[in-house]
């Protein structure tokens, strides 16, 4: 039986592991294991994502919902569940990209110095954002467009500097600042934006970094963002 508050263990301060707390809010029936240490989330087709510190247990709840649904997309959150998924001879997982996992932890929404407004993007801006970003796919966008999960950023001469939102499972991100108004700070406005409308809606502001996006790792300390101790993997 799954208990009322299943993920308590993993947020006991609120900030163990946002990315399940916050795709667990998102989509409470995604929910398919879980133990007083970890839970695993099956959150659509082929994509997981799991903490268990128990290498073995989480290689047990891995290739049992492997049976059910062949993992194709697995985010792992700690070292024994990343080892259980490359370790497995029944999973075909290879490749695992390491990411710095940040979280906006103060209880007051940051501070915005009112160079940029933002408003929701629709379905009739789908067009040239799928243009220029290709890491979700055409349901994903969509849906996100749908529901009013990807912001525009305008400067105050009303020129569109970019745009910016929440991944389908629950993170920050998709967020590019064209290049002509690049190096004026308005990533770092946009994404103290989007802390305060993730704490709007109930979740838990947070944003993953690959290994070799130095700039971004910067910015998010810069603006108060706080680095997690514990090892994340985007793994396929």
């Amino acid at each position: 039986m799954i208990p009322e508050n299943p993920l308590l263990p993993l947020c006991p301060d609120g900030w163990i592991v946002p990315q399940l707390v916050n795709a667990y809010k998102l989509r409470p029936d995604s929910l398919i294991e879980c133990d007083d240490q970890g839970a695993l989330l099956h959150f659509s087709k082929g994509f997981y994502l799991i903490h268990q510190p128990d290498q073995k247990t989480a290689a047990l709840w891995l290739e049992k919902a492997h049976e059910m649904d062949p993992i194709t997309l697995l985010f792992a959150s700690g070292s024994e569940s990343m080892k259980a998924a490359l370790e497995s001879p029944l999973l075909s997982l290879e490749n695992a990209s390491a990411c710095h996992e940040y979280i906006w932890t103060k209880k007051e929404k940051p501070v915005l110095n009112g160079s940029l407004s933002f408003k929701p993007a629709s379905l009739e801006d789908y067009g040239w954002i799928r243009e220029r970003y290709d890491l979700a796919d055409d349901q994903e966008l969509k849906e996100t467009l749908e529901n009013e999960r990807l912001f525009l950023a305008y400067d105050h001469e009303n020129h569109l500097v970019g745009y910016g939102g929440m991944h389908s499972e629950g993170s920050m991100g998709m967020l590019e600042i064209f290049s002509d108004f690049r190096r004026k700070g308005y990533g770092a406005q946009f994404e103290k934006f989007l802390c305060g409308w993730f704490m709007d809606e109930g979740l838990i502001p947070f944003c993953h970094v690959f290994d070799d996006n130095t700039a971004s790792q910067k910015m998010n300390e810069e603006i108060g963002m706080e680095e997690t101790d514990h090892p994340v993997w985007w793994i396929f």
